[in-house]
């Protein structure tokens, strides 16, 4: 499609699309980047795709609008059944581990499709399913467990712990259970294995001592101990050190032989290391998938015919997900990084009634239900949580611990529309209609704490502060904004000149509150401006859309059109931080803002399509677009000098471009080329942009610079 680079319409954000299936709007509203329902191409009969001056029916997108019209059932039963199977190949395994092991890395694909009738010529049913199972070319070596605890803090290596009990081995050397080296009394591995296991262990001190507010002191005296140091005398108290049987035969008789009268021992007593777990090591792969994915995708759907009159259809699509997003800081502890679920579903009621041959009504009512969760336990109280700890080790790669960030998120939609569309006379066709979309966003984001009672006693379980307790770390909101919008549009068709006039109204209320003083926003700072709770504003836009056709010869024709677009920013914008709490530092937040605005644009847009022959056609089109409050973010300041990010419309972009279309159809062959020449140009190519620069101490961007996409020449054939 020209104008269309990696998800970009002519040249907007990723953003600024808005998705449909069958007519029916499955944005995903809280990051607004994606379709909340994944189709598979086996149940799409045709694929919509708008890109500039769309009509006044479409709304809530600035850039393009996708839709996706779903197949339905015939009158005669056709079923297909499909599996592949693919894998990765490269002689790059030094930067890809595990990449030549193919039962690692392979990817299952299985797909089902069923039509046909359950009452002939008045009721049939579709239904496509497909399971993705993809191991993907990422892996991670399991060296590490989330236990396992390291120190690399020495200038020293002899003096590193390095505890590793995951199923991988670099080298074939002595350790112990915890896959800590044993090392000789030189500081050097062992590699023998009667010596590893006979000749080196732990050395059990038995001797007594006096426990004392400085800590344990080896002692006989127990008068000393209990009257000089007010200690408590323990007369039996063990010490275990690691050591070879050597060296623990020879303190024994240091002790046994000195002739100092406070000499604290008793007894020494060697276990040898085949008693505690001591091996050598066996050089192994253990390969993780660290970017894998599960997909699994359902559609249904049931239409029915059964008056001549009335079309009325029910649908209903589902997709499960699940995947890990490759992460190299835990590549070698691959058990501490949390995975990711969604579970989406659509289900929808679509009619179409004909009143008259000029007079139709068209309905459609939809309930959207997205889940998305990234955490390690799905339950916060999981006792598979582990201290902090544990989570020590060397920049850039993991030695233990675990991510234990915890979200939860339920964003459902119900949405009903209404249009009507009325053939006035020969000249104007009219349609109108009105949308009504209401939203529920209960976003739960934690960070698993140890839990204050249990660290008390010294045993840690995870724990989450309640839902009433304001923390920085968690980003806790329930909010139930809702959407309104109407259109009216008329088709005025004349001999050789066709005029698009169109109006569109949209309403948006978030529906919750905002701070009055985001200098203070949760009257964490006292003795001075305190902050009320006021209730978020309203928004409503007004959109003119006009577009022109009109015919300069047998097969020519010039069009032009204009229109405004107002599409209202994705809701994390609006509700994120809801707490308003600010963290102690600078930039380390950025709060939403029920006060944002609509993100605006002004499109122009010239054309002339031509007929060159029988068998081609050209089309040329030129367009540019000034896009005004883009989502990005200001600076703010509390009163005790913390800054912190707040979400507004302060970023702007335009773009310019040349579309050239060029078709070829014989019979049954054809082909499509189109051609883009495209600048993009704005000021931040992402909200956090500003943000981040600042935060980073650069200097801000006080021009327009090219965007990230921004994609001078670009071809499809």
């Amino acid at each position: 499609q020209a104008g269309i680079v990696a998800g970009h319409f002519r040249g907007g954000r990723s953003t600024e699309v808005t998705y449909l299936i069958d007519g029916i709007k499955v944005d995903e509203v809280y990051g607004g980047s994606s379709s909340t329902i994944e189709l598979e191409t086996g149940s799409v009969s045709e694929l919509e795709i708008i890109t500039g001056t769309f009509n006044a029916e479409y709304g809530r997108a600035m850039s393009g609008v996708v839709n996706q019209v779903t197949k339905s059932g015939g009158d005669e039963f056709k079923t297909s059944l499909q599996t592949g199977y693919a894998n990765y190949i490269t002689s790059n395994v030094d930067i890809f581990p595990g990449i030549d092991q193919l039962d690692e890395n392979r990817y299952l694909d299985y797909r089902f499709q069923l039509s046909g009738p359950i009452i002939k010529g008045k009721v049939n049913f579709f239904v496509n399913y497909r399971l993705e199972d993809n191991y993907n070319h990422l892996n991670g070596l399991h060296y590490f467990n989330p236990t396992d605890k390291s120190d690399y803090l020495s200038d020293s290596s002899s003096s590193w712990l390095s505890e590793h009990t995951g199923g991988h081995e670099m080298e074939s050397y002595c350790m112990s259970s915890k896959g800590v080296a044993i090392l000789d009394e030189d500081n050097n591995y062992i590699y023998d294995e009667s010596v590893c296991i006979n000749e080196y262990g732990e050395c059990q001190i038995l001797q007594s001592v006096c426990l004392y507010d400085q800590g344990i002191m080896p002692t006989h005296n127990q008068f000393y101990c209990e009257i000089e140091l007010s200690g408590t005398f323990i007369e039996s108290y063990t010490v275990t050190e690691k050591m070879s049987k050597t060296q623990c035969m020879t303190l024994g008789m240091l002790y046994e032989n000195t002739t100092d009268l406070n000499n604290p021992y008793i007894n020494t007593v060697f276990i040898s290391g085949v008693d505690i777990g001591y091996h050598i090591g066996s050089s192994s792969d253990a390969l993780v998938p660290l970017n894998l994915t599960k997909n699994s995708s359902l559609f249904s759907k049931i239409t029915f015919h059964i008056i001549d009159n009335l079309r009325f259809s029910i649908l209903h699509s589902r997709n499960k997900n699940d995947w890990i997003e490759y992460s190299h800081y835990f590549k070698y502890n691959p058990f501490g990084l949390p995975k990711n679920e969604s579970l989406n579903s659509l289900t929808a009621l679509q009619w179409n009634y004909m009143v008259t041959r000029s007079f139709f009504i068209e309905g459609k009512h939809s309930y959207t239900s997205n889940y998305y969760g990234r955490y390690l336990f799905k339950n916060p109280y999981s006792t598979g949580y582990i201290s902090d700890n544990y989570s020590g080790g060397v920049p850039g790669f993991s030695t233990g611990g675990m991510d234990k960030s915890h979200t939860r998120r339920t964003t459902t939609e119900h949405t009903s529309s209404i249009k009507l569309n009325m053939q006035l006379n020969r000249n104007h066709s009219l349609k109108t209609g009105i949308d009504y979309s209401d939203y529920k966003i209960d976003n739960k984001e934690y960070l698993i704490i140890a839990n204050p009672d249990s660290s008390l006693v010294g045993v840690y379980s995870a724990y989450i502060q309640p839902d009433s307790v304001q923390s920085p770390d968690d980003d806790i909101f329930y909010v139930n904004p809702i959407e309104l919008s109407f259109f009216i549009q008329d088709k005025a068709e004349f001999d050789e000149m066709v005029i698009n006039l169109g109006l569109r109204y949209d309403y948006f209320n978030p529906n919750c509150y905002y701070p009055s003083d985001y200098r203070n926003p949760a009257n964490t700072i006292s003795n001075v401006s305190q902050s009320d709770s006021l209730e978020a504003k309203e928004f409503a836009y007004w959109s003119p859309r006009l577009g022109i056709a009109y015919q300069v010869a047998d097969a020519a024709i010039v069009h032009f059109s204009y229109g405004h677009f107002f599409q209202m920013p994705p809701m994390y914008s609006m509700f994120a931080h809801n707490n308003w709490i600010v963290p102690t530092g600078d930039y380390e937040t950025v709060l939403g803002n029920p006060n944002i605005e609509a993100e605006k644009t002004v499109t122009y847009e010239i054309g002339l399509w031509q007929k060159l022959n029988a068998l081609m056609a050209l089309d040329i089109n030129m367009f540019y677009r000034d896009i005004y409050n883009l989502l990005g973010t200001e600076i703010w300041t509390t009163y005790n000098q913390v800054k912190y990010g707040l979400y507004s419309n302060k970023d702007y972009g335009n773009v310019r471009g040349l579309e050239i279309k060029y078709d070829v159809s014989y019979n049954a062959f054809a082909i499509y080329c189109n051609y883009t020449l495209q600048y993009t140009r704005g000021n931040a190519d992402q909200p956090l942009q500003s943000f981040d620069r600042e935060g980073g101490n650069k200097d801000p961007v006080s021009k327009l610079i090219p965007m990230s996409w921004d994609q001078r020449h670009t071809f499809n054939t």
